[in-house]
C-alpha cells in the first residue's frame, strides 16, 4: 500500500508542475486607417456582392502547422458578426489559386482589440484552422463574413498584397475595393526556440511549485515515520 501512497505523492508533484503551450503569431498585417462593409453578407448584398471574399498574402520560409487564422474586424454601430466562411488557398502567380482548406463556421472567438486610427474598434475574430499543414510556399487567407447589418467591416492594412472574389473564392482579381492589403494574423504552434538570454548578476535558481514542495514533505514525512522503532 505504501507504493501506491508514494506513486500518488509523486504524480501529484509532477502534476502540480505548471506547464504551458501556446500558438506564435508567424505572420501579421496590422489594421490601417479604414474597413470595408462589402466583405459582410448583408452590406455586400445591398452592393451585388453577396459572394465577395477578401484575401491577403502570406509567405512560410518552412514546413508550418497552421493552429489559427484571424482577421481584424472595425465594428461601427450594434452589428455583430454570426458566421464566418474563410479558406486557405495556394498561390497561381500573384492570385490565390487551388483551394487547400475551407470551413464555414458560427464558433469563431472575436477578442476586443483596441481602436484603429479613426477612433473606431477593432475586434480580432480568431478562427481554429485545425493544426493545417503546409509546405513551404506562398499562400492566402481568405475570408467572407455574415453580419446583423451594416455596420461591421473588414479592416484594411497597407501590408499586401490583397485579392478578392466575387464568385465565392472561385476566381480572384487584384486589390480588395482598392486596399492594397487585408488585416489578418496567421498563427502556429511550431514556436522557434529562443537563443538563452544571458545571465545579469548572481544567477538564481528558481524556486519549485509550492504544491510540489508539499508532496515531497509529505513523503518525507511518511517515509520518516515508517523508520521509526514501534
Amino acid at each position: 500500500m505504501h507504493h501506491s501512497l508514494i506513486k500518488a505523492l509523486l504524480t501529484f508533484s509532477f502534476l502540480s508542475i505548471p506547464m504551458t503551450s501556446e500558438a506564435a503569431i508567424i505572420y501579421e498585417a496590422p489594421p490601417g486607417p479604414w474597413g470595408n462593409c462589402q466583405f459582410e453578407t448583408t452590406c455586400g448584398a445591398l452592393f451585388k456582392t453577396p459572394n465577395l471574399f477578401a484575401a491577403g498574402q502570406f509567405v512560410l520560409s518552412a514546413n508550418t502547422t497552421i493552429a489559427t487564422a484571424a482577421f481584424f474586424a472595425v465594428i461601427d454601430g450594434a452589428s455583430t458578426l454570426y458566421g464566418v466562411d474563410w479558406g486557405i488557398w495556394g498561390s497561381g502567380g500573384a492570385l490565390p489559386s487551388g483551394l487547400i482548406y475551407y470551413k464555414s463556421l458560427q464558433g469563431f472567438k472575436a477578442v476586443p482589440d483596441g481602436v484603429n486610427s479613426q477612433g473606431k474598434p477593432l475586434e480580432l475574430v480568431e478562427l481554429d484552422a485545425g493544426n493545417l499543414k503546409l509546405a513551404a510556399g506562398t499562400y492566402w487567407f481568405g475570408v467572407h463574413a455574415h453580419a446583423t447589418s451594416i455596420g461591421t467591416y473588414l479592416s484594411n492594412s497597407i501590408t499586401g498584397p490583397a485579392a478578392q472574389s466575387v464568385d465565392g473564392g472561385r476566381s480572384w482579381s487584384p486589390f480588395y475595393e482598392g486596399n492594397p492589403g487585408i488585416a489578418f494574423e496567421i498563427l502556429s504552434p511550431d514556436i522557434p526556440p529562443q537563443p538563452p538570454t544571458p545571465p545579469v548578476g548572481p544567477t538564481r535558481i528558481p524556486a519549485p511549485p509550492a504544491s510540489a514542495l508539499l508532496a515531497a514533505g509529505l513523503l518525507g514525512l511518511y517515509l520518516l515515520r515508517r523508520r521509526r522503532p514501534v
